[in-house]
């Protein structure tokens, strides 16, 4: 087994009112991901990412910060 570290960037902000593609029947928010699929998240507990192809997705905020750094 081998470590590996990611090295792509990406672009990404807060998961806020607006940003959703839909609500689904149950009222929670989501996004189409690439494939067609609908990525879930909570406003304000999510950022929303968009990678180097325009894909999206969500990554919970706890997570995003202690895995994720600004690049300046």
């Amino acid at each position: 087994m081998k470590t590996y570290r990611k090295t792509a960037t990406v672009q990404a902000k807060l998961f806020e009112p607006g940003d959703e593609d839909g609500i689904d029947p149950d009222g929670m928010p989501y996004i189409a991901t690439l494939e067609n699929q609908h990525h879930r998240g909570a406003h304000y507990l999510n950022y929303v990412c968009t990678g180097i192809q325009g894909e999206r997705w969500l990554v919970e905020k706890v997570i995003f910060e202690e895995t994720y750094e600004e690049v300046k």
